[in-house]
């Protein structure tokens, strides 16, 4: 196989969020795949208190953007660039000057709905400055689509989820996608990996306690006020239940309102922000994990889609590409209109009542993801046999 040569741009962990993970997945991809990846990393220097890190931002854009330069000399390499949600776009315009200077293949992967929602100049001109030959890969469907009736000049997109970036956890027998060690040929590693229920932990049978989860940033978008109304809401009923919550909480007032919960309320759990063994052990210890969230832009969330991989349903509302992971068989999707607490409630209760029905969305969860990440597979092997 011939090696090509491709230059990814974004940001990369640390700080570790969804963007981040993604970009590195990539980037180990690529260089398992016989790829010359090279790394122009936009985070701000994480070594250095926070407003210095910001002000000395620029300067790593300019030693970026030379660096960029040296390499479209001498490697004219493909472009993939995963953009930001925001005013980090003024940036990133000039990354994107220079790959159409030299002429260079060009892919924009982007993550987030906040320019979508609400049309902006800047991914205007992002677009118009990319051309129309640029790939601009989208979450999902839905987002391809209001993406191109908003930005008529891109036209050229691809679907790609994130499913295919979230890692098998330790108890699976799977093995781990991106470990490049263990790869000795990644084409067919990808191309033989078919469906196998068997694979994923098969769901212990439901015991008489319904134990729901929430996990995330601890704030009021994220919906942790909508979890605590529905932990009271199931205290009034007198239904046997746990209640765990999960994540960091930089609000002190809110950390608060949880730490008091936990000290009046003895089937409430408030375990701080998760990692690695400590999120799996998260995902074995609930039945369901609520996603109740309230932010607009919210687009393609990985915990859910690392839920479904521990075989765990969730419930959550229909904001971004939330309704095209979770189907009517896997999990539960409140609309809009609908009060959030009350309805969560209702299938709380009837996952109560119904054990086996329980059991075996729990099952179709894991095997519906499955089937999810399979496909994006192949999409993301096509994808980079384009690069």
């Amino acid at each position: 196989m011939l090696t090509k040569n491709v230059c990814m741009i974004g940001t990369f962990p640390p700080p570790i969020h969804g963007m981040s993970n993604v970009n590195s997945q990539v980037f180990l991809l690529l260089s398992g795949m016989n790829h010359n990846a090279k790394m122009i990393d936009t985070s701000p220097p994480q070594w250095l208190g926070s407003p210095f890190a910001r002000f000395l931002k620029p300067l790593k854009i300019i030693l970026s953007l030379v660096y960029l330069g040296y390499l479209s000399i001498t490697l004219r390499p493909t472009i993939y660039i995963g953009i930001s949600g925001g005013f980090g776009q003024l940036y990133e315009i000039f990354y994107i000057l220079i790959s159409r200077v030299f002429n260079h293949r060009l892919f924009i992967h982007h993550h987030s709905y906040a320019y979508i929602n609400k049309k902006s100049i800047i991914t205007s001109l992002v677009t118009y400055l990319a051309g129309s030959r640029a790939t601009h890969i989208l979450l999902c469907e839905d987002m391809a689509l209001k993406f191109k009736n908003s930005y008529p000049t891109a036209q050229n997109t691809f679907t790609l989820s994130n499913s295919c970036f979230i890692n098998q956890s330790k108890n699976n027998s799977c093995p781990s996608d991106f470990d490049i060690a263990n790869i000795s040929d990644s084409e067919k590693h990808f191309k033989s990996f078919s469906l196998n229920i068997e694979l994923y932990k098969t769901p212990t049978k439901l015991e008489k306690t319904i134990k729901f989860g929430f996990l995330g940033n601890i704030t009021i978008d994220k919906g942790i006020l909508d979890f605590l109304k529905i932990v009271e809401l199931i205290k009034n009923k007198n239904l046997p239940y746990m209640a765990i919550v999960a994540g960091p909480c930089k609000s002190k007032d809110l950390l608060s309102l949880i730490n008091l919960q936990a000290l009046d309320n003895q089937l409430f759990k408030y375990i701080g922000a998760v990692y690695d063994d400590e999120k799996i052990g998260f995902f074995n210890e609930i039945d369901i994990l609520v996603f109740p969230t309230n932010y607009i832009n919210e687009a393609e969330p990985l915990t859910i889609l690392e839920a479904m991989s521990h075989s765990v349903p969730v419930i959550s509302k229909s904001r971004g590409c939330i309704s095209s992971i979770i189907s009517e068989i896997s999990g539960w999707i409140i609309e809009d209109d609908q009060d959030f607490p009350d309805e969560a409630l209702k299938i709380i209760q009837q996952c109560h009542t119904s054990p086996l029905e329980m059991n075996q969305k729990k099952l179709l969860s894991g095997s519906y993801y499955q089937n999810l990440k399979n496909e994006n597979h192949e999409k993301l092997l096509n994808l980079i046999s384009c690069m």
